[in-house]
């Protein structure tokens, strides 16, 4: 429906009464006009009607008021709209037949395209596969892609072909159906003549209609005119808001731009003084430097002078030495003697005495050298003594301070200072339990509160001695004894909180200071002296300075400074070891002085800590010169049994030294003199050997011992103190050993059986005096051998190992003579063994040292498991232990020894033991798994015989195979049936035992529907992330088309295309099959069991290929060319060294499924469908048949990797390396890291880009060692604007790395302001010769980067004798940066006169793909008065300016000449003006042109007038109108004059168009110009003549056209009678 039939269907969809539904009776004029054009239509249609397109009324008029019914109508009225009716969808049909038809044609077009294109990249490909196959060499793998190629379009060229020919039987089938539709059309021109006379018969109704409808139509344009009047108006409020809002932005950007300025001024000045700072410390770091370098000059010449100074001298020195030589030369020569003798002994005695001073430096140097190293040894030697002094006084002080017994010592302490009494709480009886709150003191709720207990408040005294009681608060009746226990306490010195007087006494030592004023209350005797005088005090004040001073100082004797201590004592440490407590004990030291001077010492002080127990008494020696000795006693009074390691501090004029003191109790250590006992190569059975060892004890405390086996519930002594253990006896294994006393330990070896023997005893100690004391325990060893007798066996036990049923094995039994004369032997068999052991020979005599071998024979039998069964030790793995003797007369003992024997059998069980094959697929093989269980103990090797049954297979190993004691293998037994039907067989297996097992089998043959080219598809060794193809053909065998559709095993990294579809029947189809293995990638479990097959060889792990999982069913299938391939043997693969030869195969079973003939199609999702789905009957009882496809892929680590970090695509394969956005023509590079991580080199090669180099690798790819890293240069440069993506591909012989080469070339643009310049370009207006007029607009770079631009004007020069084109540019070419804008004036300056200059200007920007092209046009005048827009003639040839030339030489002359004349001759110009649009009957053309006055720039201008002839009267009757025909025109002004042409209603016999012909009615009409500056050559004016042209149509126009703009309708036009149509014209 056109948008005039949709618009007039609303206004009467808005009137039309209730009850009625309009309906339109508007045809597609296109139809109505073709089926005009039949010549069987044209000659039935010579009423001149039309068909209209005016909606019939309905019995009422659009006012409502109801019509004359059915007396106002035709009586055909009810024929004529069924007649319609019909018409209308005969037109409907031929329209919608056309479509289809127009729609076939074209698609039949574009598949014959196709077509031929495939038939000529066919031709192509075959061309290229010529070539390749004629290159030396041949290039395999560029022959490989190209037959590929030629396959694949070979079949998409059998595909397009079969197209091809469905779309021509589709498009012969609807031309034929238009057809039949154009004569039903035909048929119907018969009605037409009835059709038009019931509508000349409506026609004065529908006219009433049509003046109603029209007047509706004016209001409802007044209601849309005055909304978009309101719609304008808001969005022009809308727009001076958004200037508004556009003005604050741009005044906020200025100033932000002004801030900006300001800041950046402000930068570049601090850039300035910064840069001025710079260049001033630069300049005095030259400077500097200048200094420097002049300073080394300086230094330099200084230094040549001295070294020219020095030589000079060294010359002079020798040439002296020189002459004093000869002098003595010639006086030696005087004196008779041999000068050169002389000189020469002189030269030895000097080298002599040069030797020996050299010896004597080098002895010298040595004995510093080792004088130094001895020193350092003595150092690193006194370093490690006293390291290990301190370990050991460390640990000595930490047994002490951290034993047993200082622990316990500790708590008793303790115990002793916090109870009441000082009392331990602990009774080693048992009998005493006290109360712990009964026995201590301690805080209760009454203390504090006057009610506390007498002994608290003593304790509380005692611990807080500083801490007085308030008497204030206190009661009177605890203050008196409060004072008498301050005044006690201020005479008492405690010592740890003790409750004891430990007041020191004053004993033999004098005071350390003189007794104070209340020294004679306190004991000690005050001796009268006098009172010195004050000179005696000053001199005794100095003399303490003088002493005081000299305290401390190192002396110097002789210029030697003394150092360490000035004393030494003797012995060097005064040690009191093993005392007792209450005992007193005394040491007196010799204190030698060892300084340089005299010297004298005093004791300073005893440490406080042991001042209670040591004590030092001396006489006060004076002075004692070097070497002179003096004693000092030191006397311990030992109160607790501790160890003590103290010193006493000493004082002389050098400085202090220490007296170390050492104080031990008594200890005990215990120690063993060896680890362990060894009685020697071996003890005779029956007889005895003694060992001693020694404890000692180092100590002097007695200690018990206790000897015992050093296991877990040992041996103990017994009461006589023994301790026995089989064959060891430890005699005094129990007692005591006294301090600094050893004990000996007697054992004994008495064994009582061959072979070694060994007791480890374990020796534990206790000091009876200290049970405190721990004493460690140490361990012993006791090792020795029992010697057999002198005939024994090498062996006591004679292992047969496993042994099978009926087999026979052979041991021997080595009987040797340990003894010095020959023995007889004799073998005793067993009589309930005797039918499986025999022994050869049964006697005989074994030679003193040899070996008597005797030969047992095993023959091992089912029935012995049953007769021997009580000597099984382990029923379940059928092990016998029997025990023998070997009888030696001249030996008391007999020698025993045991037959040891696994005793298994030899079967194979096979589960099941019947194979049922089910239905099986003719020429293909179908396989059941067969499970076969060892249940021997020994490994054994099988084989099945399969060739006298053909069509049965075994893998792997075709049968053969080694199985594992207890081990469950599975092998794979398939068939292949030649024939369909029911098959019987059997096929049997045999061992290297000789056992042979049967096996019967049945299966049930099929012939499929549809047929594998190939049945097994092997994948080369594919690197992770990359991706290989094959292809296999499948070929439907039936009369009907079959669907199919392949299962996937998950995790196989396969993926078949197409998955699902269906084959025409026969015919074949291609599926291609990818394998692109994923890294580190475990197989999902297998959803249907029955159909998938997995062999898993994980190489890493160094391990064959594994058993196939448990399946109910599983194909295993052969390639039809090579029936007889050797499968992989299952054997162990080493496991490789380097991780880089890991790969992964693995080995797949994939189904093709057949749907039966009366199932749907299967789903075409491509997923793997349920196994439900699979296999098994359908719904109707038909089994759906399968197909399988084995398949190996073996997955490789790649030796090429790349590096660089890219984005990968994965499902895709590649990655990804973008460009971005680069300018056309502009090239760019980035780099890609390729990495060798393979062990070989690999020779790299890139695949050919394109050949429009847009993407290209700049260099050469080279071999990449081991290790080894390549960087590929890669450049883009695009050459268009639009997107590139290309595929690089760079390859080793194992490896390829795919990358996505993306890029966007982007163009130059500019962006032109206003955008209508492009549109409609520049109308630059009416000028005056020699002036001009102008244009602006702006050019904006809107592209990321800094363009050049020109404008270029493209029309052809106008000829001018100024040579200076009429239009230009300014500024004509420039440079923008990115968003920078320019703006550009566009100047008109003719310097001839015409009506109408045109020119294309071009703005220019290199690689720029879209022009930018600006038209512009312009008029030059040499009157003032002009006419524009008819066409004025072609100005005259003048290609060498001939007339211009004349006309510039009369002016120049003033005199006129023949150019003048032809001026003249031309002034009266003819100008033509054409309607745009032609106009059909009844229908009025407008056009319009212009007439103007112009205004000189320079000479201003003046007034003018354009009058028109008079309109003749023929031409108003014809329908001309021209309005005015008079104008006055004013300075500048340009006005408009209208034309109107009406076309006559009807057409006569005189018009062409009468006759159905096209017809142009021209109007010619004179005018005048008058007036203007400069004015008409002439005072009459410028006469031009006006040519009107409008071209007229015959019949009248379709009423779905649209009105041209400049045609309309009259007001009230009466029905115009149609014209005839002619024959091939619409």
């Amino acid at each position: 429906m056109t948008p005039e039939e949709e618009y007039l269907d609303l206004l009467y969809a808005d009137v039309a009464p209730e009850g009625e539904s309009a309906r339109p009776l508007l045809v597609d004029s296109k139809v109505i006009q073709q089926a005009s054009a039949r010549p069987t239509y044209s000659e039935s249609a010579h009423d001149h009607q039309f068909i209209s397109t005016i909606k019939p009324g309905s019995g009422r008029t659009l006012s409502g008021s109801v019509r004359s019914g059915s007396n106002s109508l035709s009586p055909l009225k009810g024929a004529k709209f069924d007649m319609q009716k019909k018409l209308d969808s005969i037109i409907q049909k031929i329209e919608s037949n056309r479509v289809i038809f127009e729609q076939c044609m074209l698609e039949t077009s574009k598949a014959r395209e196709q077509v031929k294109g495939m038939e000529a990249e066919i031709k192509s490909l075959e061309k290229e596969e010529e070539e390749l196959k004629a290159r030396k060499p041949v290039a395999s793998e560029r022959l490989r892609k190209v037959h590929k190629w030629i396959e694949e379009r070979f079949t998409a060229l059998s595909v397009q072909q079969d197209l091809l020919e469905s779309k021509q039987m589709e498009l012969i089938s609807v031309e034929a159906q238009l057809r039949m539709a154009e004569s039903e059309l035909d048929f119907m021109a018969d009605e037409k003549e009835v059709y038009h006379q019931s509508l000349a018969m409506d026609h004065m109704a529908e006219s009433v209609t049509a003046s109603k409808l029209r007047d509706w139509e004016a209001n409802t344009a007044q209601i849309h005119v005055a909304r978009v009047e309101a719609e304008a108006q808001r969005i022009a409020d809308l727009g001076d808001k958004h200037n508004e809002a556009r003005e604050k932005v741009i005044n906020a950007a200025e100033d932000a731009q002004a801030d900006a300025r300001e800041r950046l001024k402000k930068g570049l000045e601090r850039v300035k003084r910064n840069k001025e700072k710079g260049l001033a410390v630069v300049e005095q770091q030259n400077e500097a430097r200048r200094q420097a370098v002049i300073g080394l000059k300086n230094s330099m010449v200084a230094v040549r002078e001295e070294v020219a100074d020095k030589a000079m001298r060294f010359r002079q020195l020798q040439k002296q030495k020189k002459e004093m030589h000869e002098k003595d030369f010639q006086d030696l020569l005087e004196q008779g003697l041999n000068p050169y003798e002389v000189h020469r002994k002189k030269d030895v005695e000097r080298e002599v005495a040069r030797q020996h001073k050299a010896i004597r430096d080098n002895i010298a140097t040595r004995q510093v050298a080792i004088a130094e190293q001895l020193a350092l040894e003595e150092q690193v030697h006194s370093k490690e003594v006293a390291a290990r002094e301190s370990k050991m006084l460390d640990k000595e002080a930490f047994n002490r301070e951290m034993g047993v017994a200082a622990q316990e010592q500790r708590t008793e302490q303790y115990m002793l200072k916090n109870t009441v009494g000082h009392k331990s709480m602990l009774d080693p009886t048992g009998h005493f339990n006290p109360d712990p709150s009964s026995v201590t003191n301690f805080k209760t709720k009454d203390f504090g509160m006057g009610g506390a207990d007498p002994s608290l408040l003593a304790l509380m005294t005692r611990r807080h001695p500083e801490v007085e009681p308030k008497d204030l608060l206190m009661p009177s009746k605890f203050k008196s004894s409060l004072d008498v226990r301050q005044s006690t306490s201020s005479r008492k010195v405690t010592l740890d909180e003790d409750d004891f007087d430990t007041t020191v006494p004053g004993g033999d030592t004098p005071p350390a200071s003189p007794p104070s004023e209340g020294a004679a209350s306190s004991g000690w005797k005050v001796l009268e002296t006098r009172q010195l005088t004050k000179l005696e005090q000053d001199a005794m004040e100095r003399a303490k300075e003088r002493h005081k001073a000299s305290i401390g100082k190192s002396k110097t004797m002789m210029g030697r400074e003394f150092g360490g201590d000035a004393f030494m004592p003797t012995p060097a440490v005064a040690v009191f070891r093993d005392f007792e407590v209450g005992q007193v004990y005394s040491q007196k030291l010799s204190i030698t002085n060892t300084s340089y001077d005299r010297n004298t010492y005093k004791v300073v002080q005893i440490p406080p800590e042991h001042g209670n127990v040591l004590d030092v008494s001396y006489k006060l020696p004076g002075y004692l010169a070097t070497g002179v000795s003096a004693d000092l006693t030191v006397k311990f009074t030992p109160k607790a049994n501790e160890d003590i390691e103290t010193h006493i501090e000493m004082l002389a004029d050098t400085g202090p030294f220490f007296i170390p003191v050492r104080c031990l109790t008594k200890k005990a250590s215990m120690s063993v003199s060896t680890p362990s006992l060894d009685f020697g190569p071996g003890v005779t059975l029956g007889e005895s050997l003694s060992k001693t060892f020694t404890l000692s004890n180092d100590g002097a405390l007695d200690v018990e011992y206790t000897i015992m086996e050093n296991v877990e519930g040992g041996t103990l002594p017994g009461p006589d103190g023994k301790l026995h253990r089989d064959p060891f006896l430890v005699h005094h294994a129990s007692g005591m050993v006294s301090g600094y006393s050893s004990i000996t330990i007697t054992c004994v070896l008495c064994p009582m059986t061959a072979g070694p023997a060994r007791l480890p005893l374990h020796i534990s100690f206790r000091a009876p005096s200290q049970r405190k004391l721990h004493v460690p325990p140490v361990d012993v060893a006791l090792e020795g051998t029992g010697r057999d007798v002198a005939i024994f066996l090498e062996h006591s036990v004679l292992d047969f190992k496993c042994s099978m049923v009926d087999h026979t094995y052979r041991n021997y039994l080595q009987v040797r003579n340990g003894g010095r004369v020959a023995m007889k032997i004799n073998v005793v068999n067993r009589p309930d063994v005797n039918d499986y052991f025999e022994f050869y020979p049964v006697f005989g005599f074994s030679q003193a040292g040899e070996v008597f071998p005797v030969t047992v024979i095993f023959r091992p039998r089912v029935r012995m498991m049953e007769q021997c069964a009580r000597f099984l030790v382990d029923p379940e793995k059928g092990i016998f232990e029997i025990p023998m003797k070997l009888n030696v007369p001249d030996q008391r003992l007999p020698v025993s020894f045991t037959l040891r024997a696994q005793v298994t059998t030899t079967d194979l069980i096979f589960d099941p033991p019947r194979l049922e094959f089910g239905q099986c697929v003719v020429n293909e093989d179908t396989a059941v798994q067969l499970r076969i269980t060892n249940p021997s103990a020994l490994p054994q090797t099988f084989g099945f015989l399969t060739t006298a049954q053909p069509g049965i297979g075994i893998k792997p190993n075709d049968g053969f195979g080694y199985i594992l004691p207890g081990e469950t293998i599975l092998r794979t037994v398939s068939f292949q049936p030649p024939i369909p039907g029911p098959q019987q067989l059997t096929i049997t297996a045999r061992t290297l035992a000789g056992r042979s097992f049967s096996l019967p089998c049945s299966a049930f043959g099929v012939q499929p529907d549809i047929s594998l080219s190939h049945n097994r598809l092997a994948f080369p060794a594919t690197p992770v992330n990359d991706m290989t193809m094959v292809s296999v053909i499948l070929t439907n065998n039936t009369d009907r088309s079959k669907a199919f559709e392949f299962y996937v095993p998950p995790g196989s990294d396969l993926s078949f295309i197409p998955n699902v579809g269906e084959i025409p029947p026969k015919s074949n189809l291609r599926v291609q099959v990818e394998f692109a293995p994923t890294p580190d990638h475990v197989p999902e479990p297998v959803t249907s069991p029955e159909v998938v097959e997995e062999t898993d060889v994980p190489a890493a792990k160094g391990k064959g290929a594994a058993a196939a999982k448990e399946l109910k069913k599983v194909v295993e299938v052969e390639d039809e060319e090579d029936e007889n391939a050797e499968e992989v043997p299952d054997l162990p693969v080493e496991e490789p060294e380097d991780p880089n030869k890991w790969y992964r195969w693995r080995q797949w079973s994939a189904v093709c499924h057949i749907q039966p003939s009366n199932r749907a199609r299967p789903s075409s999702s491509g997923g793997t469908r349920d196994s439900s789905t699979l296999t098994g009957a359908t719904e109707d009882g038909k089994q759906t048949q399968q197909l399988h496809i084995n398949v190996e892929t073996c997955a490789v680590q790649p030796d090429i990797v790349l590096r660089t970090n890219l984005p990968q695509i994965p499902d895709k394969l590649l990655y990804e390396l973008d460009f971005g956005p680069v300018p056309v023509g502009q090239r760019i590079t980035r780099v890609i890291e390729l990495y060798n991580q393979g062990e070989d080199v690999a020779a790299l090669d890139c695949d050919p880009l394109d050949s429009a180099q847009v993407f290209s690798v700049v260099n050469a790819p080279r071999p990449l060692k081991p290790g080894g890293t390549f960087k590929v240069l890669l450049s883009f440069q695009p050459q268009q604007r639009t997107r590139y993506l290309e595929m690089l591909t760079v390859h080793s012989m194992r490896t390829r790395v795919r990358v996505a080469l993306k890029g966007l070339g982007i163009a130059p643009e500019l962006k032109v302001e206003p955008a209508d310049a492009i549109t409609h370009g520049f109308d630059m207006g009416d000028v005056h010769k020699g002036e001009s007029t102008e244009r602006r607009f702006t050019v904006t770079n809107v592209c990321p980067f800094p363009l050049t631009f020109s404008l270029l004007f493209k029309g052809v020069p106008d000829p001018n004798l100024q040579m200076k084109p009429a239009f230009f540019a300014r500024p004509s070419e420039g440079t923008l940066a990115q968003g920078e804008s320019a703006e550009v004036n566009v100047v008109f300056q003719p310097s001839n006169q015409r009506p109408y200059f045109e020119d294309v200007m071009q703005v220019y920007v290199p690689n720029q793909q879209e022009e930018l092209l600006v038209k512009v046009r312009g008029r030059c005048w040499e009157e003032g008065v002009f006419v524009s827009g008819p066409a004025y003639p072609p100005p005259p040839e003048d290609p060498f300016m001939e007339q211009q030339l004349a006309l510039e030489a009369e002016r120049a002359t003033s005199i006129p000449g023949p150019a003048t004349a032809a001026a003249a001759a031309a002034s009266v110009r003819e100008l033509i003006l054409n309607f745009p649009h032609a106009v059909y009957f009844g229908e009025i053309a407008t056009t319009s042109f212009e007439v103007g006055s112009l205004k000189s720039i320079t000479a201003g201008g003046s007034n003018g007038e354009f009058v028109l002839d008079d309109l003749p009267a023929a031409a108003k009757e014809a329908g001309w109108h021209i309005d005015p025909t008079k104008l006055p025109l004013s300075v500048g002004d340009k006005k408009s004059i209208q034309v109107r042409y009406t076309s006559p209603l009807e057409a006569h016999a005189a018009m062409a168009a009468y006759f159905g012909h096209e017809e142009r009615i021209e109007l010619r009409l004179g005018a005048t110009l008058k007036g203007g500056l400069p004015a008409p050559p002439v005072p009459e004016g410028r006469r031009v003549f006006l040519m009107f042209r409008v071209h007229l149509k015959p019949g009248a126009r379709d009423s779905g056209w649209e009105l041209p703009a400049s045609v309309s309708k009259p007001a009230q036009s009466p029905t115009p009678t149609p014209l005839p149509v002619q024959t091939g014209k619409k």
